[in-house]
C-alpha cells in the first residue's frame, strides 16, 4: 500500500509524500477518463471474495479506503468520491463501507477488511485530529532512534 508509512510518519513535505500525492492525482484522473463514477483503486477483497493485491487490481473493483488515504492530499475530491460511493446500495453497512465495490455491477463486497478499515480509521484520525497519530508514533524514542539514524544525525 503506498501510504502505509504515511499513516505513521508525516511524508507530505518530503519526496515520498509528493510520490503519493501523484499517485493520489492519478488514480482521480484515471477515474475522469475512464468516465467512472467512482475511483480508489488499491489491494482490497472483490465482491466475490477473492482478494487482490497489486498488479492483479481492476478498474471496475474500487475500495473506499483508498479515497481516506488520498484525503491528505485531496480532502474535496475524496470526500466527493466517498460521497458518491454511499449512493451504491449495500456499500455502507453497520460498521461502515464494505471492502470493495464493482462499479460497473453495483456488487459490493461482503466483507469489512479489517486492514482496509485500520488504514482508513488511522488516515481519518491524522485528517481530524492535528495528525494525532504521527505526533503520537513520534514521541516513541525508539522512533526518534530511527529517524536520526536514517537522516545520519544518530545519538
Amino acid at each position: 500500500v503506498p501510504y502505509l508509512a504515511g499513516l505513521f510518519l508525516d511524508e507530505r513535505r518530503r519526496a515520498v509524500g509528493e510520490s503519493q500525492k501523484n499517485y493520489a492525482k492519478a488514480q482521480i484522473k484515471h477515474g475522469k477518463r475512464m468516465k467512472a463514477p467512482v475511483w480508489g483503486w488499491a489491494s482490497s477483497t472483490t465482491p466475490s471474495g477473492r482478494y487482490l493485491s497489486y498488479g492483479e487490481m481492476r478498474d471496475e473493483i474500487v475500495t473506499p479506503y483508498a479515497s481516506l488515504l488520498a484525503a491528505l492530499y485531496f480532502r474535496k475530491d475524496a470526500y466527493g468520491n466517498l460521497k458518491k460511493l454511499e449512493t451504491f446500495p449495500g456499500m455502507r453497512g453497520e460498521y461502515g463501507f464494505k471492502d470493495s465495490l464493482n462499479w460497473q455491477t453495483g456488487e459490493t463486497a461482503r466483507q469489512w477488511f479489517t486492514p482496509s478499515q485500520g488504514m482508513a480509521f488511522l488516515s481519518l484520525a491524522n485528517i481530524l485530529f492535528d495528525g494525532i497519530v504521527w505526533k503520537s508514533f513520534a514521541a516513541d524514542e525508539t522512533v526518534q532512534n530511527g529517524l536520526a539514524e536514517i537522516s545520519g544525525r544518530s545519538k
